[in-house]
């Protein structure tokens, strides 16, 4: 049986897992409690954010393109017209925003640079709007997930089995044993 490989943005958070949770049921406990107000504890929020959130959510190209659901995509058009960025739809590329730290798959990520400056020094990126998911916390907060990440595993456990399988380089991490 062939193992399935760990996804260059996810390599930092397989080994991480690796060395902190002993079994799948720790992976689990420690995913649910980072997805609770007031918590938002990353790495694990990133984790949820990426296989668990993401295949169910809309993208900011779902809500362009009209195929959210309409209640929803009728609150984020009148997010963006009130916020002067509806252009953001007319572009294939968007800049997302991120307070505090570096961009990574997986993070909380802002449309606005304003309201990522709320969360510290700002970080910029600029991705296709596909890979904008929205998080479900308030309009002004979207997930950073690469497409290509979603539905790559087909859940924790696949995660979980996977990072098992799998030989991880740990040399390449050696920034982990900095506060994350």
């Amino acid at each position: 049986m062939q193992v399935k490989k760990i996804p260059k943005e996810m390599e930092d958070l397989a080994l991480l897992v690796k060395k902190e949770c002993k079994s799948f049921d720790e992976l689990q406990r420690k995913v649910e409690a980072a997805m609770k107000p007031p918590v938002w504890a990353r790495p694990y929020s990133r984790l949820s954010a990426i296989i668990v959130h993401a295949p169910k959510a809309y993208t900011l190209a779902d809500v362009c393109e009209g195929k959210a659901e309409r209640e929803f995509a009728e609150a984020a058009m009148i997010y963006l017209r009130l916020r002067n960025l509806s252009d953001i739809c007319r572009k294939p590329l968007v800049e997302i925003h991120r307070g505090g730290k570096d961009i990574r798959a997986g993070d909380f990520v802002a449309l606005e640079y304003e309201y990522a400056e709320v969360f510290g020094e700002v970080r910029s990126l600029t991705v296709p709007k596909r890979d904008v998911v929205y998080a479900y916390t308030g309009v002004a907060e979207w997930f950073y997930v690469p497409y290509h990440l979603v539905g790559y595993f087909k859940g924790l456990e696949d995660f979980w089995n996977t990072i098992m399988r799998t030989k991880l380089n740990r040399g390449r991490y050696a920034w982990l044993k900095e506060k994350y």
